[in-house]
């Protein structure tokens, strides 16, 4: 004897698989395509690195950013304190992985 599923038990099933779906399209749109110069395409992920902030800033530690950010970058995304003095920071300068960077 077949037995049908309750609404409760589809809204469940619906969610699980929407779920699996998005994630599905998350990894998809996380990777990026280059084209190799022979015409084939490759797919990677994007490269991320780590930057640790401290110094006069109001939420010090590390930020996650694409390989190539660059130190103007991380001051769109950190809260300086008022008295932070980024006038000597080079701004077009590339953050690397695992940097150390101190606001004073």
């Amino acid at each position: 004897m077949k037995k049908e599923l309750l609404p409760r038990e589809w809204f469940v099933v619906t969610l699980l698989v929407s779920i699996m779906f998005f994630m599905t399209c998350y990894q998809i749109f996380r990777s990026e395509k280059r084209v190799i110069p022979d015409g084939s395409a490759q797919t990677y992920l994007v490269e991320m690195i780590n930057v640790d902030v401290s110094g006069r800033v109001f939420k010090p530690g590390l930020y996650t950013f694409k390989k190539g950010a660059l130190l103007s970058d991380l001051l769109d995304v950190i809260d300086l304190e008022e008295d932070a003095d980024i006038s000597k920071l080079k701004l077009k300068q590339k953050l690397r992985n695992n940097q150390k960077v101190n606001i004073k």
